[in-house]
């Protein structure tokens, strides 16, 4: 995969662009939504979620999880802990025992498009895996699942992982899946640089994927963004 570099955004426009940030982007709609279908309604809390998402060799089936904050706002994600005593903490971490990683999904950050051109929505879901340690210095991968209708539920089309090449200091990359349309999906992803914290990575690249013949192939990797060093 190559990756070229475009001049930096100012930044006020970085600022614009939600460099330096978690938060996910707007969920996008095509054109072709007149009115919600049946892959908007779903309930991706509760998706089943490749195996490669979270380093399992099995299928991953998550549970909505609701909490709710200070004001009464009550906000619903979805997770699974998947074993692993490799690099994965234990569920209770004073008490000990076998070690878990953790497969976390927020129905809010998926976007929607019509990347088959067949004149129905696909949904691209964002998963973050992590050491089921509780902090934001144990995110371990980062992909986005590619999901159509099928009946009453969903199937994945494909899974990415969004980035290609190494970026920035080697931490996973944050996924922004920017929009679906026919024959293509473009997924931004905030990298880290050597000076940034955990949460608030300063770097963007933009990579534009073609989907034919059931496929998604990556393109070339634009650097929007590069992290900062001072």
């Amino acid at each position: 995969m190559k990756i070229r570099r475009i001049a930096p955004l100012t930044a006020a426009a970085c600022l614009m662009a939600g460099c330096g940030t978690q938060t996910p982007a707007t969920p996008q709609v095509s054109a072709s939504s007149s009115a919600p279908s049946a892959i908007h309604a779903y309930n991706w809390a509760g998706v089943t979620a490749p195996g490669a998402a979270c380093f399992s060799s099995a299928p991953i089936h998550l549970k909505a999880e609701t909490t709710t904050d200070s004001t009464g706002a009550a906000t619903t994600t979805g997770s699974a802990l998947i074993p692993n005593d490799t690099v994965g903490h234990p569920s209770n971490v004073a008490a000990g025992g076998p070690g878990y990683v953790h497969l976390f999904v927020d129905p809010k950050a998926v976007a929607y498009g019509d990347l088959d051109g067949t004149g129905g929505d696909e949904a691209a879901v964002v998963f973050l895996c992590d050491n089921n340690g509780g902090t934001a210095s144990g995110a371990l991968l980062m992909t986005v699942g590619i999901y159509r209708t099928e009946g009453a539920d969903v199937s994945l089309i494909e899974l990415v992982k969004p980035g290609g090449e190494p970026l920035g200091d080697g931490r996973p990359p944050l996924a922004k899946v920017i929009t679906l349309s026919p024959g293509k999906l473009v997924i931004d992803v905030l990298f880290f640089g050597p000076i940034d914290q955990t949460s608030t990575p300063s770097g963007r690249a933009r990579t534009t994927w073609t989907y034919a013949d059931g496929h998604l192939s990556a393109g070339s990797t634009i650097i929007l963004h590069a992290p900062d060093t001072a």
